[in-house]
């Protein structure tokens, strides 16, 4: 990875999905409330890697890759061997090459079967992470007008307190003023 100097802050670039990632990361930290933060947080987002790849880590399916390439060479190569060796009979040959575009077009069918569960895979992913940032979005909407009812709940019992006070004290300066009253006027 090759890494700029910075130099002003508009050269600063932050990818869309990072406050995101974070946000989540940083409620679920306050949740959890880890021992170990460190711990936490690696299986946190190995966990939030494994569900965006669709159970595998991305090196695991490039180890597929690799390992389909080495048996399509294997295959190439057994396929030469046995042209060389089949060259006498000529009726084998054709059949082994019939069955070999045979094979090579289901494995087509397959790669191409393949690409479209990934791609319904990733368009079950993305609908799967719109419904849960909506969900977020309420929650966040939800847990500020809860925070502004508790506030408006809060100066209402504020208000009130201070009504109850005030009367209290103008029924006490009331009860002297009797009091005087009646001892100037001595009962």
């Amino acid at each position: 990875m090759k890494h700029q100097r910075i130099f002003s802050v508009e050269q600063v670039k932050v990818p869309e999905a990072l406050p995101v990632i974070l946000r989540e990361f940083a409620k679920n930290v306050i949740i959890e409330n880890p021992h170990d933060l460190l711990q936490f947080s690696r299986a946190y987002f190995e966990k939030l890697m494994l569900e965006q790849s669709g159970g595998k880590y991305p090196h695991e399916k490039q180890d597929k890759k690799d390992k389909k390439e080495k048996k399509e060479k294997k295959d190439k190569k057994k396929k030469s061997r046995s042209k060389s060796s089949s060259s006498s009979s000529s009726s084998s040959s054709s059949d082994s090459d019939k069955k070999k575009k045979k094979d090579k077009k289901k494995d087509k069918k397959k790669d191409k079967k393949k690409d479209e569960e990934d791609g319904d895979d990733k368009k079950d992913k993305k609908d799967k992470k719109d419904k849960k940032d909506k969900k977020d979005k309420k929650d966040d909407k939800d847990d500020k007008d809860k925070k502004e009812d508790k506030v408006k709940k809060e100066e209402k019992d504020h208000d009130e307190k201070d009504k109850k006070e005030k009367k209290e004290k103008k029924d006490k300066k009331e009860k002297k003023k009797d009091d005087d009253h009646d001892e100037k006027h001595g009962d």
